[in-house]
């Protein structure tokens, strides 16, 4: 890693742990402060199991591997918000509910969010490959445009709330950043410049805004929404 990566992935780290210490605090154990913790053990879980992940997946097609990663990230991390927020909330696990209602919920979230999350990973695949990213610019650009384009609209009525984006972006993390270390060493990206911190975000954001658009009109004509 490099320096200037440690330093500003070091005060990345430094808001993110008192803006969980603060959320922790206030909300205490509810339901959206448990998928948080949960998510972030599985990220943790992710990092200190990089090197057997590498090692495990070195024959793997880079492209294969980030879109396969990416995606099964997506559903744990999904899976994580049965509790709290799912794509209906029609389907949220409750307590009390029993295994067979969980795992039809899980799967219905599931056929509507993965489809998704695969067209957002190709997504973010065409900018790895075309910009230059440090580690960090990596961590901060695209996370902050799959948080803005999960909710945009949040932050557009409450935008005081930005404060505490790593509360929020620690989900996308754990979808995409073990997946991009493993397939980072056979990139070949040939362009860098400004573009790179403005064009994919606003894409991913978009594609955001049109997967969730279809998601939303589906569950609606279905009756889940």
């Amino acid at each position: 890693m490099e320096k200037q990566d440690k330093v500003i992935i070091s005060i990345y780290a430094v808001w993110s742990v008192l803006v969980f210490a603060l959320t922790f605090a206030v909300k205490r154990l509810d339901a959206d402060n448990v998928t948080h913790i949960l998510i972030i053990i599985f990220f943790f879980a992710q990092l200190a199991s990089y090197p057997l992940l590498k090692k495990a997946f070195k024959n793997i097609r880079p492209q294969v591997l980030f879109l396969v990663m990416g995606v099964f990230c997506a559903a744990v991390v999904e899976g994580t918000y049965m509790i709290s927020k799912p794509v209906f909330d029609s389907v949220r696990i409750t307590a009390g509910m029993g295994i067979g209602q969980m795992a039809r919920n899980l799967l219905i979230d599931l056929v509507f969010t993965v489809p998704a999350y695969i067209v957002i990973f190709l997504v973010i695949w065409f900018f790895m490959n075309r910009y230059q990213y440090k580690l960090w610019q990596y961590l901060l650009f695209i996370g902050l445009g799959q948080a803005l384009g999960d909710g945009g609209f949040y932050f557009i009525a409450a935008p005081f709330m930005l404060v505490f984006l790593p509360y929020i972006m620690v989900n996308y993390h754990a979808m995409n950043f073990v997946p991009y270390l493993l397939a980072k060493g056979s990139l070949k990206p040939k362009k860098s410049g400004w573009a790179k911190y403005v064009l994919p975000p606003v894409a991913i954001i978009i594609t955001y805004l049109i997967m969730g658009g279809a998601i939303h009109l589906i569950g609606v004509l279905t009756g889940l929404k």
